[in-house]
């Protein structure tokens, strides 16, 4: 026989393959082994003329031996081998080159050349097609290197190159032809390619129409307007106002001026006469006051404009600004929350178009400002993260037994008690049959029997077994949350119907029969309150339980458990034990055995029977520990109450901003006269009084007002101190002393400005010697009767590094004054030097010379501190 311990083993171009001999068994005590060592060529399909073997033989000597020589057995034996490497070196040969390209493949997929993989991959499988390993990931990495080159024809198209884009789109479709993603990808490169080829420019845009309609809603989105807000050129209060039966647009127009707005009537506004007397009112509480006795509402059109209407359901209706809004709220957890939330706001606000978004957490409402308003406090006061509660509990078990065991009983055949048995043991017994004897053959003799004699034992034992459980499981639960704790196993239990194991074979006791589950161990399920003085109130159900025993029922073993729960409503305070309930159980078990009558005999019976005592003890103790980690979040805001209209009307009202600038009064007046009386009467048959109403003062005028007819009201001053009479103006203009030092300054050029009339000029505003200025309000002061002015630029001083300016203005030529606003962003810091501010653009309306003051109020450096800059003054000569 030819023994072959392996696959032949390849050594660079030779197989060496060794063949062992066994010779037959014989009685010789030993063995002959002849062992041959060939060498062949492995070259497949290469025919074998020859080999060259070694033989050994017992003497242990060896000869060489060439083809041809020996046995016939030793030539079938050779031409096994060859029959052999001729089939297996193909298949082990291809497998393992397979699994070389495979692990080729896999480095270079580690090295993200997954064109190389797959490469490798393919040829892998070209090697072993019916490998699973090597399928899978040869589909595997066509669809990982199409996606690839999908990505790249992407990027490459975004930077406006479509060519390589759609080549790489190509070789995306080469490697996966089902990628739907490279075809319509490559469709859309070839449709821009054929775009920019008949584009002038060569640029295009390279959006999809998605992407475009896309850009532009969000574009449009962020033109939508929100609801005009009101900025006047003053939010300090107007002063004292009285109105002595005044129509109300008189009121309105006398306000709006005083304020640097714009006032709207109604086509259909019924003015009424109105009569009241105003101390220390801004501009929104004035307007609120009129509307009030007047019967009237206003609303803002822009930022310096008003319209005011009749106060009725159906003017409202048709005039009033309703505005939608999304409030996200970021503290709900269920949509149960969010629609108690919607019908709070719905029962407040009486809000009929109110939505829920639940899969957003999101609110969506449309109605008028003030109930938005009113909503918007509602959900800031109840979107709060619920307050939350570490709860510890301590669950105490301890448990004793004792058993005492005590007597002298007998025994009989190894148990208790007295048994004597009584046996037959005499000639005729049956061998094999069971001690069965013919009743002819029963003897009387004594020797023919045999009986047992019960011994007796003495029985003296104590036992004890003390156990503690001490559990302490910690749970977090969240405000009004129900929160579940289960500690230990769930056994199964039988119920509903089962078919016992009774009758024939086969039949299954469980057949019929449902489980289900129940917890044993610790169970607690709470729910805790919390409360804002550091007390928690909790509803609590502990439950310990066990498997005590095991019953029989049915064929199935059914648990016992025992169970000992508690349930308790406790309002403690954090920090605090609460002992919710405690157990102790005591029992005691007695058992006694012994001989009947005999062990009833006082004294003597303690010879005959045995007693058992066993006491059991056990107690059990819940402690709850409470510790609060998160308190609810109740700010002063919240706790505030908001005015929100009447019944009929809801109104919120804000506080405002204040800033430095005073209300606008007429030219010639001072700052300080800004807060001086205002007295508006009807006039009288024989007085005469202007037109319109004008507001002045008690201060000098340069020269006095023309006189007007006088069915129009008059504006009365409270009287003033006799003031010297003005000089008469010489030709020279007159230009303020510069202060002296380096103190921050405004100048004008021209020094002498001169302009003709119906003509213009500008007149630039300068500031020097200015340290860190953010901002500077400018009030300007004109005689308008000579000049007017017709616009008003911006300078470039404070833009200092190209950055964006807050820039307004309000020019009233009608009473000679302007206000100017300008000042960097926040954040920006101030600017240093000198610099133009604004560019006046003064026109001439008649000839003679116009005093011309520009007067800065409130500049502020960058850290918002109050800048001293002194004014400049200057007459202006209209020709």
């Amino acid at each position: 026989m030819v023994q072959m311990p392996g696959p032949a083993v390849v050594r660079e171009d030779f197989y060496t393959v060794r063949l062992v001999h066994l010779a037959p068994r014989s009685t010789a005590p030993t063995r002959q082994v002849n062992r041959m060592d060939c060498v062949m060529p492995t070259s497949p399909g290469q025919i074998i003329s020859s080999a060259t073997c070694f033989q050994e033989v017992p003497d242990g000597s060896s000869r060489l031996r060439r083809g041809g020589v020996g046995s016939v057995r030793w030539i079938v034996a050779l031409l096994s081998v060859c029959l052999f490497v001729a089939v297996a070196e193909p298949g082990l040969a291809g497998s393992r080159k397979a699994r070389k390209l495979f692990n080729q493949a896999r480095r270079a997929e580690l090295a993200k050349d997954f064109d190389q993989a797959l490469d490798l991959y393919d040829q892998a499988l070209a090697e072993d097609p019916e490998d699973p390993r090597y399928q899978l990931a040869s589909r595997r990495m066509r669809f990982v290197a199409g996606q690839r080159h999908v990505m790249l024809g992407r990027i490459q198209r975004d930077q406006g190159h479509f060519e390589e884009a759609a080549h790489e789109f190509l070789r995306a479709l080469e490697i996966d032809p089902a990628s739907t993603i490279a075809n319509q990808e490559r469709k859309r490169t070839l449709d821009l390619l054929e775009r920019q080829s008949k584009s002038e420019t060569g640029e295009i845009d390279i959006e999809t129409p998605l992407e475009r309609d896309r850009a532009e809603r969000k574009r449009r989105m962020e033109r939508l307007k929100a609801r005009p807000e009101l900025e006047p050129i003053s939010t300090r209060p107007l002063g004292e106002l009285t109105f002595r039966d005044q129509e109300s647009k008189v009121v309105f127009e006398t306000i709006g001026k005083l304020a640097g707005i714009n006032v709207l009537f109604d086509s259909d506004y019924d003015d009424e006469k109105i009569t009241f007397e105003l101390k220390n009112v801004t501009l929104y509480e004035a307007l609120d006051y009129t509307s009030l006795l007047a019967k009237a509402f206003w609303k803002p059109l822009t930022r310096n404009a008003i319209f005011v209407t009749n106060d009725s359901p159906n003017k409202r209706r048709e005039f009033a600004d309703e505005i939608v809004k999304t409030f996200y709220l970021s503290n709900v957890g269920t949509p149960q929350e969010l629609q108690e939330v919607v019908q709070a706001i719905r029962g407040l606000t009486e809000l009929r178009r109110l939505f829920p978004v639940n899969s957003q957490n999101a609110i969506v409402v449309r109605g008028s400002p003030d109930r938005i308003a009113l909503a918007e406090k509602i959900i800031t006061d109840v979107d709060k993260a619920r307050p939350e509660v570490i709860i510890d509990v301590l669950v105490i078990e301890t448990s004793e037994s004792s058993t005492r065991d005590l007597g002298i009983a007998p025994i009989s055949g190894g148990r208790p008690g007295i048994n004597i048995p009584l046996t037959y043991t005499g000639e005729g017994v049956a061998a094999g049959g069971g001690g069965s004897v013919p009743l002819s053959d029963l003897g009387a003799s004594s020797r023919d029997w045999a009986t047992t004699l019960p011994g007796g034992t003495i029985e003296a034992l104590l036992s004890r077994s003390d156990t503690r459980l001490l559990q302490s499981p910690r749970v977090r639960a969240a405000d009004n949350f129900q929160a579940e704790l289960r500690i230990g196993q769930r056994i199964p239990i039988a119920t509903g119907s089962f078919q016992p194991g009774i009758g024939g074979v086969g039949i299954n006791p469980l057949v019929n029969t449902q489980f289900q589950y129940v917890d044993v161990g610790v169970n607690l399920d709470l729910q805790p309150r919390i409360h804002n003085d550091r007390e928690v109130s909790m509803h609590i159900e502990v439950e310990v339980s066990n498997v005590a025993d095991f019953l029989e029922i049915g064929g199935i073993s059914q648990p016992v458990i025992g169970q000992r729960t508690v349930s308790h409503d406790v309002r403690i305070e954090q920090g605090h034990s609460s002992v919710l309930g405690g157990l102790m159980q005591t029992q005691t078990f007695t058992t006694r055995a012994g001989v009947p009558l005999l062990s009833d005999i006082p004294i003597v019976g303690r010879f005959f029977s045995t007693e058992q005592v066993q006491v059991n003890e056990n107690e059990i103790l819940i402690v709850l520990v409470p510790h609060i980690v998160r308190m609810p979040d109740v700010q002063r805001a919240n706790l505030r109450s908001v005015a929100s209209g009447t019944d009929q009307v809801f109104r919120v009202r804000y506080q405002e901003e204040e800033n430095p600038v005073s209300p606008l009064r007429s030219f010639g007046h001072d700052p300080e006269s800004a807060d001086q009386p205002i007295a508006v009467s009807e006039a009288r048959p024989d007085e005469k009084a202007p037109s319109t109403p004008s507001i002045t003062a008690p201060a000098p005028a340069p020269t006095e007002p023309p006189q007007q007819p006088a069915e129009a009201p008059s504006i009365a001053q409270p009287e003033a101190a006799p003031q010297p009479e003005p000089q008469q103006a010489s030709a020279t203009p007159v230009q303020a002393e510069p202060p002296a030092g380096d103190a921050a300054r405004f100048i004008l050029r021209p020094a002498t400005p001169t302009v003709e009339v119906g003509g213009k000029t500008e007149v630039d505003v300068i500031v020097q010697n200015v340290q860190q200025l953010f901002g500077v309000p400018l009030r300007i002061r004109f005689d308008g009767r000579v000049m007017r002015l017709a616009d008003i630029t911006k300078g470039t001083f404070l833009e200092g590094d190209e950055s964006d300016l807050i820039f307004s203005k309000n020019i009233r030529n009608e009473v000679g004054q302007a206000a100017v606003n300008i000042s960097r962003f926040p954040g920006t810091g101030g600017v240093d030097g000198e610099g133009l501010i604004i560019t006046l653009i003064v026109e001439g309306v008649s000839a003679g010379d116009a005093r011309l003051r520009v007067i800065p109020t409130g500049a502020r450096d960058g850290e918002l501190r109050p800048l001293r800059i002194e004014s400049a003054e200057t007459r202006v000569t209209v020709q």
